[in-house]
């Protein structure tokens, strides 16, 4: 497959529309953590329409706005996706943390009720054989 700028804007419009689902379905923490490969995704596509530009003038070097934004493509890449990623994993655990705790508070309330429970039929049982 050869890449192009109609390819990348295709992969643009797909990553959107994934990331707007999973949006809508409340999953915020990988939005976050994808967003930075989307972004990434944008600029590497007004990347491509800047080379086609300095193509079409004959130009032999890149332009001051093609080196802007292969800045910002290196922006992206080095740190807009490692830390969406970062923010996603701490979302993830910090949401984690909170289930277990729920779990545990659960477990320790059906405890104490299945001991209350038990020691009501011991004590049941105790009295009647008196």
């Amino acid at each position: 497959m050869c890449w192009s700028p109609t390819v990348t804007l295709f992969f643009v419009c797909l990553e959107l529309l994934c990331l707007t689902m999973l949006w809508s379905r409340g999953h915020r923490a990988l939005v976050v953590g994808a967003g930075g490969l989307w972004l990434q995704e944008c600029v590497q596509l007004l990347l491509w329409w800047e080379i086609e530009r300095d193509e079409a003038r004959g130009g032999s070097s890149c332009s001051a706005s093609n080196e802007r934004l292969t800045l910002l493509e290196l922006f992206a890449v080095v740190g807009l996706v490692p830390s969406g990623f970062a923010i996603m994993a701490i979302w993830s655990m910090e949401s984690l943390s909170a289930e277990l705790q729920q779990l545990r508070a659960r477990a320790s309330r059906s405890r104490r009720w299945s001991t209350r429970t038990t020691t009501r039929r011991t004590h049941q049982v105790s009295t009647r054989a008196s």
